[in-house]
C-alpha cells in the first residue's frame, strides 16, 4: 500500500484571499506589516498522523486547507477562517482544530505586544510509514507466516488491509469486510478468513458484552521484528473496555 507523507506548507500573508468583510479598525495587521515583528511559534506547525480524522484516513481523503488565523497579544489563537477548502469538510475541521493549538510569543510593535493576521495551508496526505492508518484503528493484526495464502510469502506479497468487524454479543465474529484493498487479491481474501477465526472481545458497557463494530488493520508482513501472529493496539473509542484474549 502506497502512502504520503504529512506535510504543510505557510504561504506569504496575503497570498491566500481577501480578508473577511471586518470594518478596516477593527482587523488586525498581517503579521509581515512594517514595522511589526512577527510572532515567534513555540508549538511546532506540523500535522502528525494524529491529527489525520481517522474517518479520513480510511476513506483515503486528501487535501489541502488554506486559512487564515489571528494570533492574540498573548500568543493564543484566536479566530480562524478557512480561505480555501480541501474538498473534505472533515479535513477542514481537522485544520482550523489544529491551528487553534498553536501557540506563539506574540507580535511586537514598539516593544508592545498585538494581534494580527497570519496564514497557513495544511496539506493533508497520507504516509508511506502506515501511521495514520494505525492511529485510526481498534486493533492491528500481524498474521504469522503461516497464515499466508498459498504461494503468497514465496512471491514476497507484503501489504496492509483495513477492515471492519462484526462481533456479536457472544464474542464471535458475525462479519467482516473489507475497507481498504491492499495491491494483492489473495491478501485481501484471506483477510477476511484471518478475522473470523480471530480471538477477539466484543465491548463491555455496564459490565455486559454488547454487539460491537470496530475498524481494524490486518499487517500482511514478513519484516524482521513484525511481531507476527497476534492483535495489537486495542484502542477503544467509545469508553467501552476492548481486548484481545490471553
Amino acid at each position: 500500500m502506497r502512502l504520503r507523507a504529512l506535510s504543510w506548507i505557510v504561504l506569504a500573508a496575503g497570498a491566500l484571499a481577501a480578508p473577511p468583510a471586518w470594518g478596516a479598525a477593527a482587523y488586525p495587521p498581517f503579521c509581515n506589516a512594517p514595522g511589526i515583528t512577527p510572532p515567534m511559534a513555540l508549538t511546532s506547525h506540523a500535522p502528525t498522523s494524529e491529527d489525520y480524522p481517522p474517518l479520513s484516513v480510511m476513506q483515503g481523503e486528501t487535501g489541502t486547507t488554506a486559512a487564515l488565523y489571528t494570533v492574540l497579544a498573548n500568543g493564543a489563537v484566536g479566530d480562524v477562517t478557512v480561505v480555501n477548502s480541501s474538498g473534505s469538510l472533515r479535513l477542514d475541521d481537522a485544520t482550523t482544530s489544529f491551528i487553534r493549538r498553536f501557540q506563539f510569543k506574540p507580535a511586537l510593535r514598539n516593544g508592545t505586544p498585538l494581534a494580527c493576521n497570519s496564514s497557513i495551508a495544511v496539506r493533508w496526505n497520507l504516509n508511506d510509514s502506515l501511521d495514520a492508518l494505525r492511529a485510526s484503528v481498534s486493533f492491528v493484526f500481524r498474521p504469522a507466516k503461516s497464515e499466508f495464502p498459498a504461494g503468497a510469502a514465496e512471491r514476497g506479497e507484503e501489504g496492509a488491509v483495513m477492515a471492519v468487524m462484526v462481533l456479536g454479543d457472544g464474542d464471535k465474529v458475525e462479519n467482516a469486510s473489507v475497507m481498504q484493498a491492499c495491491p494483492f487479491a489473495d491478501l485481501n481474501n484471506a483477510t477476511l478468513a484471518y478475522l473470523r477465526k480471530q480471538p477477539v472481545k466484543s465491548a463491555v458497557v455496564n459490565g455486559r458484552r454488547i454487539r460491537s463494530v470496530f475498524a481494524v488493520m490486518v499487517e500482511w508482513t514478513q519484516r524482521p521484528g513484525a511481531d507476527p501472529g497476534g492483535a495489537s493496539g486495542a484502542r477503544p473509542s467509545d469508553g467501552s473496555q476492548m481486548q484481545t484474549h490471553p
